[in-house]
């Protein structure tokens, strides 16, 4: 895909980009695999099943050197899910939805025999298996975990999907598998409050910035926007401000309009008593025909 797009790309550039995210701390032979087979991955989905990518011109984030981030139209993740649902049951695979598990049977040596899952409407169920793979989408629900593993952010707004609970980290825990950079984050330093609506990159990568309450920039909001989070949170009161000028014709036209506007000064002006009711104003208003 990026071959068809004229990027010039490999996976070696992609594990340097990873490498040097990571101040080092990566898994080598994990950066390999994924810089390796994340293009034939997407070439996969795409010529296979039909899935309908398309590179993001331009956007670099996340420390990646060559433009990587790919989307469908309409750029969101529930179009994604969609889209890869629908390939999955294309593909004959059969998807439960509307399930969620609530604990696993294992043997004692740990081998997984069967989950307990609970359906919408309050029914329950117990379904065997011969394996099972624990997928998760990390713990930012569970404030216990959060104080934990990363008491940096304990006590602040998580803004995510309530099933990111870390139930399946729990449950490997529990099963005895071992577990590594559980302080690793992925946070951006981009939630409206008090409206928690989340803010997108794209201010800031058309050029807007980040003051804390002085009025000071404080970093360089697109060099590494995945731990934003924490360089607002160390600010004073953990509050960033998104800040964007006028593009450079864009101040011109806005002086341009004052210098061609007209001032002027009232000298008889009419006025009202502060006890005076609103009606009383707006029949003043209506008499002398002002607004």
């Amino acid at each position: 895909m990026l071959f068809r797009s004229g990027i010039e790309d490999d996976p070696e550039l992609m594990v340097a980009d990873i490498r040097r995210q990571t101040s080092g701390e990566a898994d080598e032979t994990f950066a390999h695999t994924i810089a390796a087979e994340a293009a034939p991955c997407l070439e996969w989905l795409a010529d296979a099943h039909g899935l309908p990518f398309d590179l993001i011109d331009g956007w670099q984030g996340f420390g990646h050197s060559r433009a990587r981030m790919v989307t469908i139209e309409g750029r969101t993740g529930a179009r994604l899910l969609a889209a890869l649902s629908a390939a999955a049951t294309g593909a004959g695979a059969d998807l439960m939805t509307g399930a969620r598990v609530t604990s696993l049977f294992a043997e004692a040596d740990g081998r997984v025999t069967g989950i307990h899952l609970e359906r919408r409407g309050g029914s329950q169920e117990d379904i065997g298996c011969r394996a099972l793979v624990l997928a998760t989408f990390g713990f930012g629900a569970n404030k216990a975990m959060v104080r934990t593993y990363m008491p940096r952010f304990a006590g602040l707004t998580y803004f995510g999907h309530a099933g990111n609970d870390g139930d399946g980290i729990r449950w490997g825990i529990e099963l005895g598998a071992a577990v590594r950079h559980m302080g690793s984050v992925q946070a951006h330093g981009g939630l409206a409050i008090p409206y928690n609506i989340g803010m997108s990159l794209d201010p800031m990568l058309a050029g807007a910035i980040q003051v804390n309450s002085g009025g000071v920039r404080f970093c360089n909001e697109t060099e590494n926007v995945s731990t934003q989070a924490a360089k607002v949170v160390a600010q004073h009161g953990g509050v960033g401000i998104v800040h964007r000028n006028l593009t450079v014709q864009a101040q011109a036209d806005e002086i341009d309009k004052v210098k061609r506007s007209e001032s002027g000064m009232i000298v008889d002006p009419i006025t009202i008593g502060p006890k005076r009711r609103i009606s009383d104003a707006l029949a003043l208003m209506a008499k002398d025909r002002k607004s």
